[in-house]
């Protein structure tokens, strides 16, 4: 169960909390305020998520529209700082039910590099998807940049001004999200697109005694 992991420290009446991804705790009455939020938090999404399973929804859709009461949504110790509540939503969905979201439409879905040629062929040609990438970074819809520039770059890789726009959008989701991990991934990708540097095909390279 969730919940137990979560309550134990309330038990425990300690003056002090080392948590292991936030700041220190000093106080018995703040460290209970804080792992109660957590546990009503975690019990929450883990309930709620359960529901909408229930009710046949794809975990992109439970992702898209859980939201936690507003008291716990506004407590300060369950900001988006290492996680979120749409990433858990996932892991949850993942955890029960494995990969398959129920939509037969992607139960033997197209390869990547298939649908992105479709994707362009629909969107009449690499040039009008292109426009359309660059229109919605000029709006500032940088999710859909993204979105759209999959497509172009696995058809046409070397389209320059899409790979802009979508630096510009990583950097821009980078900049807004408060979530370190998220944060990085948006900067890093940005990065290494932008040829700030390369990573390694390889982090260790194999031995024949490996």
């Amino acid at each position: 169960d969730v919940v137990p992991v979560v309550t134990a420290p309330r038990a425990l009446h300690s003056d002090v909390l080392g948590p292991s991804h936030t700041r220190p705790l000093a106080g018995a009455a703040v460290i209970v305020t804080a792992v109660t939020d957590y546990r009503d938090a975690i019990r929450y999404v883990y309930d709620q998520t359960i529901r909408q399973i229930n009710q046949g929804r794809t975990p992109d859709e439970i992702a898209a529209t859980l939201k936690r009461p507003a008291h716990l949504a506004a407590s300060p110790y369950l900001q988006a700082f290492y996680g979120n509540v749409p990433w858990s939503v996932r892991a949850i969905y993942g955890g029960l039910l494995g990969w398959y979201d129920g939509d037969p439409a992607t139960l033997q879905p197209l390869a990547p590099d298939d649908t992105a040629r479709h994707m362009v062929a629909l969107a009449g040609g690499i040039d009008a998807i292109a426009r359309q990438v660059n229109d919605a970074e000029a709006r500032g819809e940088h999710q859909w940049v993204l979105q759209l520039s999959d497509y172009v770059l696995r058809v046409a890789p070397d389209r320059a001004d899409v790979r802009d726009a979508r630096i510009k959008a990583l950097r821009a989701l980078g900049a807004a999200d408060s979530n370190p991990n998220a944060r990085h991934w948006y900067q890093v990708s940005a990065g290494e697109l932008a040829g700030d540097y390369e990573l390694p095909a390889r982090i260790v390279k194999p031995t024949p005694a490996m």
